[in-house]
């Protein structure tokens, strides 16, 4: 798999999964930048924290309890590729520009409790210390 130099900047999310040649059955983390996510990029992008699936508030910020069944997905796709890309999307969405920020592997699920009392699922995933991998 080569190696790519990041950051890399598409027009739209539906250009970026086509250059990058993503399979339809992986799954796909989308980070959307929003000041109440508890979603983050930290050292340099080289750990990716990000909240399960459930209901939001906003982007990265759960709005009820998370069930694990849900998280399903995410665990079926990293069982069969070993990792997942990550997007970060800018202020229109999916519509763009869209910044691929690589491919990250499992590390560990968090589980965390909100200040209202709910559960929900964090996935702490690691990248490549130098280098973005991509699927061309």
């Amino acid at each position: 798999m080569p190696a790519i130099s990041s950051p890399l900047l598409f027009q739209s999310y539906d250009e970026a999964i086509k250059a990058l040649n993503i399979p339809e059955d992986m799954y796909v983390f989308k980070i959307t930048e929003n000041a109440r996510s508890l979603d983050s990029v930290i050292q340099g992008g080289q750990v990716l924290y990000k909240v399960g699936v459930g209901r939001m508030n906003d982007p990265g910020h759960p709005a009820g309890n998370q069930m694990f069944h849900r998280q399903k997905p995410i665990f079926d796709s990293l069982n069969m590729y070993q990792r997942v890309p990550v997007f970060r999307l800018g202020a229109n969405g999916l519509a763009g520009p869209v910044e691929y920020l690589g491919m990250y592997k499992f590390k560990s699920l968090l589980i965390g409790l909100s200040f209202e009392g709910f559960k929900y699922y964090i996935f702490k995933m690691h990248r490549n210390p130098d280098t973005v991998e991509c699927l061309i």
